[in-house]
């Protein structure tokens, strides 16, 4: 059975999980006691934000899988969210059983993205530019938090940035 980090600070989603964190810090705590399959991430936390939670979650866990669920629309922040590490995005107005769907397509290793928002991040990644730009603000965010050089191939490979 998959550990999943539910950060969240609204108490009735919490309620029921494997694993519940209110605001980053508690959840960077619990990242570092044990190790989980995947994150289930709201955007509107207390102190620090969620995008640089999706960093600092990633850099405690490389292989950990991120979903942002949000009441944001895509369009607001979906690419910042993947672009900041998260492997899927989706909005708290979709119907409930996608979230089942979402987090069983992230824990197989792939991304979840609406069709809207598949289209933006393909604008974005397209063209070698976007690839390499991409790839090089990932390779320096891993390599501050102090990965390693397999870590980096891991990560760039496991995410599609190296052919």
């Amino acid at each position: 059975m998959p550990r999943i980090l539910l950060i969240d600070d609204h108490a009735a989603l919490r309620r029921g999980e494997f694993g519940h964190a209110p605001d980053p810090q508690q959840a960077l705590e619990l990242l570092r006691g044990r190790k989980w399959n995947a994150a289930l991430l709201d955007l509107n936390l207390s102190g620090r934000g969620g995008l640089d939670l999706i960093r600092s979650t990633k850099s405690e866990q490389l292989d950990l899988a991120v979903l942002v669920y949000s009441v944001h629309a895509e369009n607001q922040f979906g690419r910042r969210a993947m672009r900041a590490g998260a492997d899927g995005y989706l909005t708290r107005d979709q119907p409930p059983e996608l979230l089942g769907t979402a987090l069983r397509t992230i824990l197989g290793g792939s991304r979840h993205l609406s069709s809207d928002l598949a289209a933006l991040m393909n604008n974005l990644q397209g063209t070698e530019q976007g690839r390499h730009h991409l790839l090089s603000l990932q390779v320096h965010r891993l390599l501050a938090s102090g990965k390693s050089n397999a870590d980096l191939v891991r990560y760039a490979m496991g995410n599609g940035l190296l052919n």
